[in-house]
């Protein structure tokens, strides 16, 4: 109440005024308050840069919003402030709110006093719902308005004083990550993968990668390929890395492509492919080994959604192949949700799944039932099992390995090209998958380069066990070439 003639003051929209001329902009765009409220926060995002006024009573009290809007910068009160009077003049009911970033839900158990509240944000209220809104984050669209921050509680600035008020939590309408990856598995299961990842990243999490994309720099797409392996694949090598921004739904797009190492393996011997992949988010194992943390309950995250599709294009058609395990799943612990179906036909196995985090806390009494619920998820598993009288490589002939091997080759070379220059993993791995199906003389070629660009133990090895695949071992005997003489040795030895 002490507070609001301030920031109702600083709301003031001249008649005329260049802030008066965007909110009829705006509502010439539509008659949708839920769009315009959207095109408001988007305005106030992305026109007006963050700067903190501490200085002169700027910590509690804020600037006017044609200050803000003709400096173009300005803290949360400020755009705050801004964003309220654009949504008063276009006719949406909306007050300024104080919340706590970092109180949780203990904000109600604190002082009433101005120190217990570090951020302001708006409340605008469309066809009796409340939408939360952030002029100091980024990617507010329409698609993503219904998000609510996680701050617990609110306190509206009104003339009259009010209470706090709950922010209640809902579901998010739609993920902030959507992930799709395709394996093709087709030339084998004892042959490399070839592999698309797309990530949809939309709303605040999109921002970074607008970044990248305005920066417009190889080298740093490099970097994050370097460090690109979401799902653990063994020998996975990046041929292409794109990024794309789409301003309009604030949605950023990743493309990654590549070769990895065959995801089907031997285990208890049996050859398998896991594909649990949703099993892997199933943790909760918080700390109360100490007695006076026993009482203590756990935060949640939240609230937060993520989409991931994932297929596996097999061999043959599929022909043979079968799932095993649980092909559905809809659990929970600990304020997550964890749902998930597979099939597999037509040759392709597709796996669905979701996850769901709330904002909240387990109390401390209800510890064990969540740290069980985890365990019991996370015993779940779901594999794909090949045929019996599978065919592998060395059955094949040297023409069919070649087929089946030139898309993978052709993977391996890209990412080549498109790795650092003292990046040689690429080729190594080239230089071995040619040696695991027989073709030692063009392995023998890429080790050749291997020696010259990168000597090693691994490449002096591997380049005298092809000459030994080759039979050229008194070549190396008599070659004059100390490395010949260390490869020499090392052949003896195997």
């Amino acid at each position: 109440q002490v507070m609001y003639p301030h920031f109702a003051e600083a709301a003031q929209i001249a008649d005329g005024s260049p802030v008066a001329a965007q909110a009829k902009a705006i509502m010439d765009q539509t008659d949708d308050p839920r769009q315009r409220a959207a095109l408001a926060t988007q305005l106030v995002q992305d026109e007006v840069s963050y700067l903190l006024n501490g200085l002169d009573g700027g910590n509690y009290l804020p600037q006017s919003v044609s200050e803000t809007w003709e400096v173009r910068y300005g803290d949360c009160k400020a755009k705050s402030v801004l964003l309220h009077a654009l949504l008063l003049e276009m006719g949406i009911a909306s007050e300024v709110v104080l919340v706590s970033s970092g109180g949780g839900d203990a904000v109600p158990e604190l002082l009433p006093i101005p120190g217990a509240f570090d951020h302001v944000i708006v409340r605008a209220q469309i066809d009796g719902v409340d939408y939360w809104l952030d002029g100091t984050s980024t990617g507010t669209r329409i698609g993503n308005m219904d998000r609510v921050p996680p701050f617990y509680y609110a306190l509206p600035l009104t003339g009259e004083g009010d209470g706090l008020v709950e922010m209640a939590q809902r579901d998010p309408a739609k993920p902030e990550l959507v992930m799709e990856a395709q394996l093709d598995h087709t030339a084998g299961v004892d042959l490399p993968a070839l592999y698309t990842y797309t990530y949809r990243f939309s709303g605040a999490s999109s921002a970074p990668m607008r970044a990248i994309v305005d920066a417009d720099d190889p080298e740093m797409r490099r970097r994050i390929a370097s460090n690109f392996n979401p799902g653990g694949l063994d020998g996975m090598q990046v041929s292409d890395l794109t990024i794309t921004y789409d301003h309009e739904l604030a949605e950023a797009l990743v493309t990654v492509t590549g070769v990895a190492s065959p995801e089907f393996d031997w285990a208890n011997g049996r050859m398998r492919m896991d594909l649990s992949v949703n099993v892997a988010n199933a943790s909760f194992n918080p700390d109360r080994t100490r007695r006076s943390w026993r009482e203590i309950p756990v935060a949640t995250q939240g609230t937060s959604r993520m989409a991931m599709g994932y297929s596996v294009l097999l061999p043959d058609e599929g022909e043979g192949f079968r799932l095993i395990g649980d092909t559905a799943m809809d659990a929970s612990f600990a304020n997550t949700r964890l749902m998930a179906d597979a099939e597999l036909d037509a040759g392709v196995v597709t796996v669905n799944s979701e996850t769901l985090n709330l904002l909240g806390e387990i109390a401390a009494a209800d510890l064990p039932e969540a740290r069980r619920a985890a365990r019991r998820i996370s015993t779940q598993s779901l594999e794909v099992a090949p045929p019996e009288d599978i065919t592998w490589r060395w059955e094949r002939s040297a023409q069919e390995r070649a087929a089946l091997a030139e898309p993978i080759i052709a993977a391996y070379s890209a990412a080549i090209a498109f790795a650092d220059e003292d990046n040689h993993l690429p080729l190594q791995w080239r230089a071995s998958f040619k040696s695991s199906i027989y073709d030692y003389e063009a392995a023998l070629e890429d080790l050749d380069t291997l020696v010259e660009i990168d000597p090693g133990v691994w490449v002096y090895q591997q380049r005298a066990w092809t000459h030994y695949a080759l039979g050229n071992t008194c070549l190396l005997y008599t070659s004059p070439s100390p490395r010949d003489l260390i490869a020499h040795r090392v052949c003896r030895l195997l």
